[in-house]
């Protein structure tokens, strides 16, 4: 519940801001894993959206894409995801999806979750996103994956 709340708090801020307020946003959801274990995370992510008022093919459309645990394909799929010129970029499962989604663009706001310190994530010589468009945040792991078998 409280990763749902914030990564889709988060989305939905950029989504409602900007010249994407009026037109159907695009979110690009890209995911480390594959859908036969997260699929529960993208559930939550699009219940969460719902809650914020979009509604995936209605108001929103969210294109989603699995990188199977294919680490060293993150890069050039968060690079095609960015061409694509999404209203937000959403990385789900691993601080390197977030990452590599961070380093695909310098204009389209990207939405991660990461396990460790998100300032040292973000740029550990300078502090911080100096760009402003990167929005992340740390999550307890173990406390977010008994929620989630939880239901809250």
């Amino acid at each position: 519940m409280k990763r749902r709340l914030l990564l889709c708090t988060m989305g939905a801020t950029v989504l409602s801001t900007g010249s994407h307020a009026q037109a159907k946003p695009v979110v690009a959801y890209l995911a480390a894993r594959s859908p036969k274990t997260d699929a529960h995370l993208l559930a939550a992510f699009l219940e969460g959206l719902k809650e914020a008022g979009y509604v995936d093919g209605q108001n929103v459309t969210v294109n989603v894409h699995w990188a199977d645990s294919r680490y060293e394909s993150l890069p050039p799929m968060a690079k095609e995801l960015a061409e694509s010129k999404p209203a937000v970029l959403v990385a789900v499962g691993a601080n390197q999806v977030g990452l590599a989604a961070k380093a695909a663009t310098q204009s389209i706001p990207v939405v991660f979750g990461v396990g460790a310190d998100p300032v040292d994530q973000l740029d550990p010589a300078h502090g911080a996103d100096a760009a402003g468009r990167a929005l992340a945040a740390a999550l307890d792991g173990a406390e977010l994956e008994r929620e989630t078998r939880l239901g809250r």
